[in-house]
């Protein structure tokens, strides 16, 4: 659950429709960042077994090493993912008028 969980009861009290953006933000945040991670730690993965792979001469060093720039050019996409949390969050923050005096 996040930091700001608080606030997300404060919000849902409020209005549920702002409080199921607030989730979906909350959600889509942690699904960008965990997804970034995979895919560069899967990407780096890719390369030492596909370097391993070369360096033992064996025919698969192709195949990992030919993952890593669609597993890196999704990346992106993931922080897409996040900025857009980040708007959701800050939507349902900002239209539940219980925060004005703190921005």
């Amino acid at each position: 659950m996040s930091m700001d969980y608080s606030d997300y009861m404060r919000i849902k009290t409020h209005s549920r429709w702002l409080g199921l953006v607030w989730i979906i933000g909350d959600c889509s945040y942690y699904i960008g960042l965990l997804g970034g991670i995979g895919l560069i730690a899967w990407s780096l993965g890719s390369t030492i077994i596909g370097g391993l792979a070369w360096l033992f001469g064996s025919d698969q060093s192709e195949h990992y090493l030919r993952r890593i720039p669609s597993l890196l050019a999704l990346v992106p996409a993931c922080v897409v993912v996040i900025f857009g949390a980040w708007w959701l969050k800050r939507f349902a923050r900002r239209h539940s008028g219980l925060f004005q005096h703190e921005e």
